[in-house]
Parts: structure tokens; sequence; C-alpha cells
């Protein structure tokens, strides 16, 4: 039996929302952005940064874009999702 108190679960974004994503990244913002976006990544999977700093800087990258930073939080967990 479910709990009522417990939201539905979204399902996992797959590869190809991965990819969609970062299209429309590729689109918003400038290349240097889209580099520094893809920098961020590269240093969270390498583990040169943490997820709480990986998350932090994407919100300061994306910080007057709503969209964008609506579109990452479909890729973290409910609870580290930004504001």
């Amino acid at each position: 039996m479910k709990s009522m108190n417990n939201p539905p679960q979204q399902p996992k974004p797959s590869i190809q929302d991965a990819y969609d994503y970062l299209d429309k990244i590729k689109a918003e913002v400038d290349e240097e952005s889209y580099e520094k976006f893809l920098s961020i990544m590269k240093d969270f999977k390498m583990g040169k940064s943490s997820k709480a700093e990986s998350i932090n800087r994407v919100s300061e990258l994306f910080a007057d874009n709503m969209k964008l930073l609506d579109g990452f939080n479909v890729f973290l967990p409910d609870d580290d999702r930004t504001a």
C-alpha cells in the first residue's frame, strides 16, 4: 500500500533528456557559458567538486535563466533541487 504522504516520483531522466537539455543550453547561452557548464559537469564527474558545489556553480551560471535552472532540476534528487 502506498503512503499518501509521499508524492509520486518523477520518472528518471533518460540519456536523450540529457542531450535535449544540452541543446537547450546551447541555444540559450553564449559559447563561453555553455563551455563553463560542461566544465562544471566534468569536474563533478571526475570528483573535483562535490554535488553541492556543482549545483551551486550551475545555479550561479544560470541565475538569470529560470528555464535552464528548471531543466537542470529534472536531473537532481528532490532534496537537491534549486529554488
